[in-house]
């Protein structure tokens, strides 16, 4: 059996000009008494959320996957704008084709 964790969720709401209908949201903790609440959230109640983590979860092992599949992603857009470069280079690089010499 995982341990069992106990944690308060605080249901906020937000309503701008534009908005027909509150926007409800969850977070874990009070955004209505943060002085960077910039999205107007007003305090609705908490919500009590007990878990069970698994026996099998590991936070080190979920730490390094998010770690890789970033490095992956930076990898791929690296590659991209280097790709990018060497192509404008080629393209800048490319010899046109001026006779100097009329064809008889």
């Amino acid at each position: 059996m995982g341990q069992k964790i106990e944690l308060t969720a605080y249901v906020l709401a937000r309503k701008e000009s534009y908005m027909t209908k509150p926007e409800f949201s969850i977070a874990s903790y009070d955004a209505s008494k943060s002085e960077h609440n910039t999205l107007n959230f007003m305090y609705v109640g908490e919500i009590p959320i007990s878990y069970e983590v698994p026996d099998d979860w590991n936070l080190t092992a979920s730490q390094i996957d998010v770690l890789q599949r970033e490095r992956d992603k930076i990898s791929r857009e690296f590659a991209e704008r280097v790709k990018r470069l060497n192509d404008r280079i080629s393209e800048l690089q490319c010899i046109e084709y001026n006779p100097t010499t009329e064809a008889v």
